[in-house]
């Protein structure tokens, strides 16, 4: 079956700075498109001004075919035009206004496109009127090109600049002055050509200055599209925020749970599989964390189990004898002993005394090496040499017991341990005396010793019956003893453990072969350096 391919994992820093620059793009991006937007609108969809449309049809106005011209909306919604004559009388009117300007008004209105204008600003309070004429002129370097102060009759009180008259007419200084007090509508720009036959003639346009509707319409507009920008830069801000929240949230919400859960059995386990990266390894870690705890406990109670058979077996194996001992002594203090049953009845309680005594010295150094503050005393050591000498002292006893004895340690072969030699002593004598408590007379009991890189080998044991398959993982726990381990139903069971726990302090292991015949006991211990 095809696997489902892994999501890959992102750490949550490149998540935020992923989810920042996606929302400023989208702010960005909405705010480019509103603002185009705009810009098509007030062009093509709201009403604006626009006097190139009425220029654009100068043919018509040369030919005098006025009635022609249209201008439609382009000067707002109620702007107009007119054709004069160079005295300002009027030739035509789009509108149904009958106007009558003085000889002056064309020289201080506005040419379309020239840059000079003229701006009258009322000044003072309304019983000391007084004007301010301005023109300006965009070509020139200083903007203000000149000034001049009217009274409130209009009369010229001084100016800067060569006027034509000493007086202006009323509907000059109501054309081009900027105050709301005058209440205009227009604004009025001439724009001059000649007929086909050489006439001079102005168009004046009067475009709608209070087109206040398309002011408004963009003001309108403008204010709309800022208000729903606003609103879509909140909501995606808002979104944004909430997808990245519920990344983290997600993951989160399962490490809580899991948390609420940690001891309770059957909960299933999430290892990973998360989009970020640092949640992932915070659920592995507290995952790692709950399987050693986990581990721990059945420890726990595995080492309770432990102790409460140890419990039971040192009971069982001290009341025994305790209980023989006490038998005997009994019967011998009631009398019940003849002379000739007293010297068997005395060797059998002494060697009672004996074994219990043995079992105390066993259980004593059981304790001392699981007691977290025991310490080897280790010595370089010549590891071949130390078995030699070691076998060489067991050799006579066990050939007088019935034993036969092999050793296979090369003479050129040196290998240097750092070992404690009288707690290793142990460790063989409890190997070696399994062997003889628990194997006939003829068993060859033997030893050999090689290297294999930075370790020492040692294998020992003896071709015997061997140990029960089904038993061979058990043979280094406390009290496996009798039919549990071996055959005879004799010892402590505590050989085996005391010299797995003192190779293992050496910072080595022991293993029983599994499988071939007889028991062979593997040491491996580190070479010094």
């Amino acid at each position: 079956m095809p696997t489902r391919e892994k999501k890959q994992e992102k750490s949550i820093y490149g998540m935020l700075v992923r989810n920042s620059a996606l929302m400023i793009v989208l702010i960005i991006l909405m705010g480019v498109l509103f603002l185009a937007f705009y810009y098509f609108a007030i062009n093509n969809l709201l009403p604006g001004l626009d006097i190139d449309k009425l220029i654009s049809q100068e043919n018509r106005l040369e030919q005098e075919e006025y009635s022609k011209v249209r201008a439609g909306n382009s000067l707002g919604k109620k702007g107009y035009f007119e054709v004069v004559n160079e005295n300002a009388d009027v030739l035509y009117c789009s509108s149904d206004d009958k106007n009558q300007y003085p000889d002056d008004y064309l020289e201080y209105i506005p040419t379309v496109y020239s840059g000079i204008d003229y701006s009258i600003f009322p000044i003072g309070s309304d019983e000391d009127r007084k004007y301010l004429l301005v023109k300006s002129d965009e070509d020139s370097d200083e903007w203000m090109s000149g000034i001049a102060v009217l009274d409130q009759d209009r009369k010229v009180l001084y100016s800067s600049m060569e006027l034509g008259e000493n007086q202006f007419s009323s509907t000059v200084v109501k054309a081009i002055t900027v105050d709301d007090e005058f209440d205009e509508e227009f604004l009025v720009q001439k724009y001059p050509f000649q007929t086909a036959d050489g006439q001079q003639r102005y168009l004046l346009i009067h475009t709608d200055e209070n087109h206040r509707a398309f002011r408004n319409s963009k003001y309108r507009l403008a204010l709309l599209e800022v208000s729903i920008f606003f609103v879509l830069a909140l909501l995606t801000i808002y979104f944004v925020n909430m997808h990245t929240a519920h990344l983290v949230k997600e993951p989160l919400d399962t490490l809580k749970a899991a948390m609420g859960e940690l001891g309770k059995k059957g909960r299933r386990k999430r290892k990973g599989g998360q989009q970020l990266l640092e949640v992932s390894q915070v659920m592995n870690a507290f995952d790692t964390m709950e399987d050693k705890l986990e581990k721990s406990e059945r420890q726990r109670e595995k080492m309770q189990e432990q102790q409460r058979k140890m419990l039971a077996d040192i009971s069982h194996d001290m009341k025994t004898p305790v209980t023989v001992i006490q038998g005997y002594v009994d019967a011998i203090n009631d009398g019940l002993v003849t002379e000739d049953e007293m010297h068997a009845y005395l060797k059998i309680i002494g060697d009672k005394a004996q074994y219990l005594g043995q079992l105390t010295d066993t259980f004593g150094e059981f304790s001392r090496l699981e007691h977290p503050g025991f310490t080897l005393r280790l010595e370089k050591t010549d590891l071949c040499e130390y078995i030699r000498e070691y076998m060489a002292g067991r050799y006579n006893e066990l050939q007088l017991d019935g034993f036969r004895v092999s050793a296979d340690i090369p003479e050129d072969l040196e290998l240097e341990c750092n070992v404690d030699q009288g707690h290793l002593k142990r460790v063989f004598e409890n190997i070696i005396n399994n062997s003889v408590r628990h194997t006939e007379k003829g068993t060859e009991i033997f030893v050999s010793v090689r290297k294999e890189g930075g370790q020492a080998v040692v294998e020992m044991g003896d071709d015997g019956p061997g140990i029960p398959e089904e038993m061979k993982d058990k043979a280094f726990d406390p009290f496996v003893v009798g039919d549990s381990a071996r055959t005879s139903g004799k010892g402590t069971g505590l050989g085996l453990s005391i010299a797995k726990t003192v190779v293992e302090q050496h910072g080595g292991t022991i293993e029983l072969r599994k499988g071939g015949k007889g028991t062979c006991f593997i040491i491996r211990l580190p070479l010094c350096r």
